[in-house]
């Protein structure tokens, strides 16, 4: 089948399907039931942005200079989380996924995937120590779970 699986339902709704009658299953209608999951999505997308904009403060400037935020860090669960330096401020990168790192307000940045499938957008915070200066990152990337934290590891990113 030659077909954009994301632009196109039909490659998921045709191989499930085949899949249900190879296990013998009973007929569920996958279209309706994808066309239910794609708008329960957007609902999550959508209460996600009104929540950024209700904390976004511009005029909340970042407590330290850009360049501090730069660095690797660590969960042991979830990987890498990479913040670099960009001509027009920071980029992020997770598993693959790179994106401009967007002030929202204080500690707070908009890590922006605008072709991502998952999300639009990933809230970013950093914990700063006012001796130690920043020492941690942390987003809440799964609903109902408590932030999750990643460890600087590394001052810079590689190649900074």
């Amino acid at each position: 089948m030659l077909t954009n699986r994301l632009d196109h339902e039909a490659p998921e709704v045709i191989s499930r399907w085949v899949f249900d009658r190879f296990l013998g299953l009973t007929d569920i209608n996958w279209q309706a039931a994808l066309e239910d999951q794609d708008r329960r999505v957007r609902e999550v997308q959508h209460d996600a942005e009104v929540r950024l904009e209700s904390i976004a403060r511009p005029d909340e400037p970042p407590t330290r200079p850009l360049g501090d935020y730069v660095g690797v860090y660590q969960n042991p669960a979830y990987g890498r989380l990479e913040v670099s330096s960009a001509e027009d401020g920071l980029v992020a990168s997770f598993h693959g996924l790179e994106g401009p790192l967007r002030h929202s307000r204080g500690d707070l940045f908009l890590f922006e995937l605008p072709r991502s499938v998952i999300a639009p957008s990933f809230l970013v915070g950093f914990t700063v120590d006012p001796e130690d200066g920043v020492t941690a990152a942390w987003s809440p990337l799964q609903r109902d779970l408590e932030p999750i934290l990643f460890t600087r590891v590394e001052p810079t990113a590689p190649g900074v």
